[in-house]
């Protein structure tokens, strides 16, 4: 009779014990599984011009941004203000020289953006290429022969 008596104790305190334990479980089985919410793709642009190359160079920030899957382009934009004294070969070089530190799987991803505004036009090829990565002239100038 003893045993019993000594089971019935138990199962009445070990069944609440149970459903005080379980109860910690029930809600993270509960939840749905949740995920962040997706981030839109977007472009990104870095703004540089004469003595205010910080943003673009060094170009680990390009690269990075490039390197991103949500960022679709990277606009190199110039500032619009006067590169006076600079020539369309110095510009392009300075270009590829940022273009070329990111991944080249992603390069397709940087486009130039915005006036280059009295910048010597020295070399055809070289204005037609920056014409055709994205940048307009402003008052090109041409030196005299």
């Amino acid at each position: 009779m003893k045993f019993v008596k000594t089971m019935k104790y138990k199962i009445k305190h070990l069944i609440p014990m149970a459903a005080i334990a379980g109860a910690t479980l029930l809600p993270a089985a509960c939840n749905k599984t949740r995920h962040a919410p997706e981030q839109p793709h977007h472009n990104t642009t870095y703004v540089w011009g004469a003595g205010n190359w910080s943003f673009v160079w060094p170009a680990d920030k390009v690269a990075a941004s490039a390197d991103s899957t949500l960022v679709d382009n990277v606009f190199l934009q110039n500032d619009g203000v006067s590169l006076s004294g600079s020539d369309v070969t110095w510009v392009r070089k300075s270009m590829e020289a940022i273009i070329n530190e990111v991944a080249e799987s992603n390069r397709h991803k940087v486009r130039g953006a915005g006036n280059l505004k009295h910048l010597y036009i020295t070399d055809k090829a070289d204005s037609t290429w920056l014409s055709t990565f994205g940048f307009k002239f402003i008052e090109p100038q041409y030196k005299q022969k």
